[in-house]
């Protein structure tokens, strides 16, 4: 997409804004948890503050992206941006965790517009080129608000109250809406009616749904409970169902034909399993350093700054590596990274501090190269008309890998802190969540302490193994990208299209 100099400069802040936003968020709440659990309880609920956003801001991605490919990218990522801050102010406001948990169902629907169509309209008015080298300066916003969330939000934790992590989103959310409304021009092709495939996106949020009721069902009941199985027989039936109406639609929220193509159909496996690995970090890291190595806020807080670190890294290096030796080198480095410091975590959690940061680090560099080459070959490879359906469902693979990834963990977290806490004479789950909130800590005694970080510790174990497992999956569709430099598998005529295609839009 073709657009003058100042006004690209002025639209990439606004998206690098709502990168900004996505990235706070994510640490901020990850940092705080354990403590907002201290205070307002229910510790088995602790991974569904984190299922709720990730459902709806994965099940939203596809329908998001289909919008904007029909009407256009500013008014989508308006409205994602609109939602995100008034499901923040009510997160910020929630009494209880049964309402941060209805709350954070709004932050992600928001949420599902915000990033994809970011990186959408980053691939529209930048070519392949300026595409990788723009992918670092992503990274390093993504990885300095990641470093700065988790240091500010124990700050916050600490010193004032931890409803401020979410008030926070608000300002940054309008001066990336404002700005995205004045400069971001639109090629006229986005004014074409076509129809929406609503049956398409109620069928695919009611499997989701159903999928993460049975994993909870699985969670408190176990596999073989009447609701289990019910619950089972009706995600059958609604993914069958999706399936069909999606074959069938003649605008299909998720089109199957994307995948017939090999670079798409390797990155969205991929993104997959790499989205359950590096999703499980925020929500189960600061359990580990806070529940079982009995650290404070600010300590979960550090441990997740090598993570984001490493990210940026790897991204930054990634883009420049993508143009020359190509998607395979990129992903494959990238998954292998994650998938030896998976494994070398899950063997060894009470790991010295630094070494558990260093691997935390290593991580970090694996991701950024792996999700960099997994987003840009995809990108790469439709034209304008089709470019944000095919970001959405990239991101929709990572984000619902993600949900998947998470809800599973939790469950096997929850079932196994249950079974060692029945086990320890003296501690309950009340007290296993004053334990994550250092100030409660205090106040609870030396032995209980020790066995219920133990309990945690115990808990932790197959959650760990499980992770690695999901990171050793993701190399399997790296070694599978095409050979070569990304500039072999271009969409034929794609800068032609575009420049035909564009008509410069007036500044309201």
């Amino acid at each position: 997409m073709e657009m003058s100099g100042r006004r690209r400069q002025l639209v990439t802040l606004a998206v690098l804004t709502g990168i900004f936003l996505a990235a706070t968020e994510a640490t901020i709440v990850a940092t705080a948890m354990p403590t907002i659990v201290g205070r307002l309880g229910g510790v088995e609920l602790y991974a569904w503050v984190f299922t709720a956003y990730f459902l709806t801001s994965s099940t939203t991605v596809p329908i998001f992206g289909k919008l904007a490919d029909l009407y256009g990218r500013r008014s989508v990522y308006l409205a994602g941006v609109g939602l995100f801050m008034v499901g923040s102010l009510l997160c910020g406001v929630a009494g209880t965790m049964e309402q941060l948990i209805a709350a954070r169902v709004i932050q992600g629907i928001g949420a599902g517009a915000v990033q994809p169509l970011a990186f959408t309209i980053v691939g529209d008015i930048y070519s392949l080129e300026e595409r990788a080298r723009i992918q670092g300066i992503f990274s390093a916003v993504w990885g300095i608000a990641s470093v700065l969330a988790p240091v500010l939000g124990a700050l916050i934790v600490e010193h004032l109250a931890w409803q401020w992590i979410f008030f926070l989103n608000v300002p940054v959310g309008l001066v990336s809406a404002a700005l995205v409304w004045l400069y971001l021009a639109e090629p006229a092709i986005v004014r074409a009616a076509a129809p929406i495939d609503w049956s398409g996106a109620a069928a695919l949020i009611a499997t989701v749904a159903v999928l993460q009721f049975a994993l909870l069902e699985l969670r408190d009941h176990g596999p073989t409970s009447p609701r289990m199985l019910s619950l089972a027989v009706l995600f059958l039936a609604l993914l069958t169902a999706f399936v069909v109406i999606e074959r069938r639609a003649s605008s299909p929220i998720i089109p199957f034909a994307l995948l017939q193509n090999p670079i798409i159909r390797a990155s969205t496996i991929g993104a997959f399993a790499l989205g359950a690995v590096v999703f499980s970090g925020p929500t189960f890291i600061p359990l580990l350093v806070q529940g079982a190595r009995g650290g404070s806020a600010a300590d979960a807080g550090i441990a997740l700054i090598p993570e984001s670190i490493g990210w940026t890294i790897g991204a930054v290096i990634a883009g420049r590596m993508i143009l020359t030796l190509g998607y395979r080198w990129a992903a494959t480095i990238g998954t292998i990274g994650v998938a030896a410091s998976s494994l070398a975590i899950a063997w060894w959690p009470g790991a010295a501090s630094w070494l558990l940061l260093v691997l935390l680090g290593i991580l970090g560099v694996g991701a950024g190269f792996g999700f960099t080459a997994f987003t840009i070959s995809v990108q790469n490879a439709v034209d304008w008309a089709r470019r944000g359906v095919a970001t959405s469902t990239v991101q929709f693979a990572r984000t619902i890998g993600g949900t998947l990834g998470v809800a599973v963990l939790g469950a096997l977290f929850s079932a196994g802190l249950a079974s060692q806490l029945a086990g320890v004479d003296g501690v309950t789950a009340n007290i296993a969540n004053q334990l994550l909130d250092a100030r409660q800590r205090a106040a609870v005694p030396a032995d209980v302490v020790a066995a219920s970080a133990a309990a945690i510790g115990s808990a932790l174990g197959p959650v760990l193994w499980l992770t690695a497992v999901f990171a050793i999956v993701a190399v399997i569709p790296a070694l599978r990208m095409p050979r070569g430099s990304a500039r072999r598998h271009t969409a034929p005529n794609i800068q032609a299209e575009e420049r035909a295609s564009v008509e410069q839009a007036s500044v309201p």
